[in-house]
């Protein structure tokens, strides 16, 4: 038997709908419930703010909201609280989005009985749970793997840098003794101060690529410039960058993501793509920050939802990892790889 009563959010504009729900779940043995009923998207926003619930149930076809905005506008301030849509016979389709989305289920509301509504109820709160803990332990372990990439990358600076740097001024210091006298060890002593010289950019290479972002608000744009311009000049490839001045980015890890995010659909468009052009932007619309890489390559082998490549899905995983949506598109020639992280707060101007 359950310790505590089920807190639900019910958002529905038909009362009849929500009676009959109350009269199902009222027969069900061993759950107990208490449900507030909304009839409007903004009344069910506002019960967020006032309460904590264990279930929302919402229906999207509502007087101020209508369709996937209305899932979309509920995303973000349910946070944990797992979503069930009550839909109609001809929305499935519509339904099933949503789910693909992040609802946990969908329910026909005239296809409704008490084990199928308990089960779905259960179902979801315990899917939920299980989703934000595996989200945890994703987020430890990439919290791990970028703490030691920085203490490796703090050790290879402090450590190998600061020692090929004195090594380089002796280099130099042997170098000018032997200036003017014509013989092998004139020559070996200015090959001597090249190798070390490109040890050197080799060990800023390795630092720069196991922490990439640096920690201040605008260390993204900054990472993506350089991005930009490095692939110029390694790959040949034209690559631009613009972003809005006022675009930044306090939290490291999710700007080190959205980094690598740029980076590896910048690789695939080089390598997979056959692009000439890339271009990389950075907006902030609506408060959502949106990252997008375009090119002119020859496009994607298949639709987007049928590739399971290497590459997206680890852009998929990085996006998962800081809670944003990724999409990848291709109409005619390029690709377009879209994230939006959601209600991100930007300064004011």
């Amino acid at each position: 038997m359950d310790k505590l009563p089920i807190n639900i959010l019910a958002i529905d504009d038909n009362p009849y709908a929500i009676r009959l729900i109350r009269e199902i779940l009222s027969g069900v043995r061993h759950l107990q419930f208490e449900m507030r009923h909304e009839q409007r998207l903004s009344l069910g926003l506002r019960a967020l703010e006032e309460e904590t619930f264990d279930l929302i149930l919402l229906d999207l076809t509502l007087p101020d909201s209508f369709g996937l905005d209305t899932f979309d506008d509920f995303l973000k301030p349910a946070a944990e609280t797992p979503i069930v849509i009550l839909t109609n016979a001809d929305d499935d389709s519509l339904a099933l989005e949503a789910v693909r989305r992040g609802a946990q289920d969908y329910l026909v509301k005239n296809q409704l009985d008490g084990r199928l509504l308990a089960r779905a109820i259960r179902y979801a709160i315990e899917r939920q749970a299980a989703s934000v803990e595996l989200k945890s332990l994703q987020q430890e372990v990439t919290d791990m793997a970028l703490r030691e990439q920085r203490r490796i990358g703090q050790q290879l600076h402090d450590g190998l840098g600061q020692h090929l740097t004195g090594v380089a001024l002796m280099a130099k210091s042997l170098q000018r003794k032997l200036e003017g006298e014509q013989s092998a060890a004139t020559d070996a002593s200015a090959e001597l101060v090249e190798l070390i010289v490109e040890a050197q950019g080799q060990v800023r290479a390795l630092v720069k690529g196991l922490y990439p972002v640096d920690v201040d608000a605008e260390g993204l744009r900054i990472a993506l410039q350089q991005l930009a311009q490095s692939t110029i000049r390694t790959c040949g490839v034209s690559c631009s960058f613009d972003s809005e001045e006022r675009v930044s980015i306090e939290n490291n890890n999710t700007a080190t993501q959205l980094f690598h995010i740029a980076q590896e659909a910048v690789n695939n468009a080089v390598k997979h793509g056959n692009a000439r052009h890339i271009a990389i932007r950075l907006d902030s619309r609506e408060n959502d920050l949106v990252l997008i890489i375009r090119d002119d390559g020859c496009g994607l082998p298949a639709p987007a939802e049928e590739i399971r490549g290497m590459g997206m899905q680890i852009m998929q995983y990085r996006a998962n990892s800081i809670g944003a949506s990724i999409e990848f598109a291709s109409q005619g020639n390029g690709v377009s790889v879209v994230c939006r992280l959601r209600h991100l707060k930007t300064p004011a101007i």
